[in-house]
């Protein structure tokens, strides 16, 4: 088929990390499809409304600017781009690109795929948004709407088709095999973090349970990879706790860095409220390393006891007390054990093959 993909959310080289996920599944249906996308940008009034940006092994994208005074002229270019490339499904990607998918669904399957936590957790988003709440009912349009994690089906079913919203994980991506790990002084704890530095991921929360290992005596070191708007107040909790010396923000780094933090850590940690499906945490299981998140999200899709625990009360003694318990019991685990389970449901060609069955069903709608 010929698939025409609309999203706001996008690498570029600007910024590498936004959209990454939807840059994976378009990857791996680009293995079994023609794939093009369409990037919707903000632009400023009097900007072009397209242009083209090509990224060598990328599939083909169009660039097209969302700017006062040039909405229409970019309407008019995304149907003519549908048009050129002769689009069989066109797949709208995250909530701010759904209105696009009616401008050119006409004689097309339309298939939407949603990652945004602001559809299970409006309160999480803004006030704003809570009382915009109900456009979530916009997610009735579609033939098929794809969700990554049973958490975010449960939030969706409400708005959307009956019998219509299906589970299709996000890509996982590491080695081919699981990392070993580096050699440790005995009983030290190096915990990773990836994610944004806002309240949703807790890192405040974080530092609490650093102190709180350090009071009991444990030889621990937090390094997240990461920014936002709690950088400075991360680093004021750290010095008020006395883990200043603790305590590592690397800010954002791009995907093909992480490899070496991995490598470091001894267990991945994030005491986050909720997580649509917890990208960071599965990368970490598929490199070999154990899991202590929080538990509300997605990531119950896939953490088991024998990979890892899922905290229910956000304290920092308990996420202390899981993150003792896990070094402890999974200490001795090979790399390999946490990894195999990642692989087998999240590589690329198996969400590859669950989107030909969604792009079925769109089709027969």
């Amino acid at each position: 088929m010929r698939v025409l993909a609309v999203t706001t959310w996008y690498p570029s080289p600007q910024d590498p990390v936004t959209g990454i996920f939807i840059k994976r599944h378009l990857e791996a249906i680009a293995t079994r499809h023609d794939v093009y996308v369409a990037h919707l940008v903000r632009g400023v009034a009097g900007s072009p409304a397209a242009h083209d940006e090509q990224a060598q092994g990328d599939p083909p994208v169009k660039v097209l600017s969302l700017a006062p005074g040039s909405l229409f002229a970019s309407a008019v270019a995304l149907r003519s781009y549908a048009a050129e490339v002769q689009a069989d499904v066109i797949h709208t990607m995250a909530f701010s690109s759904l209105p696009a998918g009616g401008l050119v669904r006409p004689g097309r399957a339309w298939v939407h795929t949603e990652h945004w936590s602001g559809i299970s957790d409006p309160s999480s988003v803004s006030p704003g948004w809570v009382r915009a709440a109900r456009a979530r009912h916009l997610l009735r349009a579609p033939d098929v709407v794809t969700v990554v994690s049973s958490y975010l089906q449960e939030a969706v079913r409400p708005f959307a088709r009956k019998g219509r919203v299906v589970v299709v994980p996000n890509v996982v991506f590491g080695p081919p095999q699981a990392l070993d790990r580096s050699p440790q002084p005995a009983g030290r704890m190096n915990l990773l973090a990836v994610g944004s530095l806002n309240p949703i991921k807790n890192p405040i929360l974080a530092v609490e349970t650093v102190a709180e290992l350090r009071r009991r005596g444990h030889d621990v070191h937090l390094r997240w990879v990461g920014s936002g708007a709690l950088d400075g107040a991360m680093r004021a909790a750290a010095r008020r706790l006395g883990v200043s010396e603790r305590l590592e923000l690397t800010g954002q780094l791009p995907p093909d860095a992480l490899t070496a933090h991995y490598q470091w850590s001894t267990c991945f940690f994030l005491p986050t409220q909720h997580e649509t499906f917890c990208l960071g945490g599965a990368e970490a299981l598929l490199h070999g390393r154990p899991v202590v998140l929080g538990a509300r999200g997605g990531q119950r899709d896939f953490v088991s006891r024998d990979l890892g625990s899922l905290v229910s009360e956000q304290t920092a003694a308990a996420f202390a007390n899981a993150l003792v318990e896990v070094h402890s019991r999974l200490a001795d685990v090979a790399p390999e054990r946490f990894a195999a389970p990642i692989r087998a449901r999240f590589s690329p060609a198996v969400v590859a093959r669950e989107f030909d069955r969604v792009y079925e069903l769109a089709r027969r709608s």
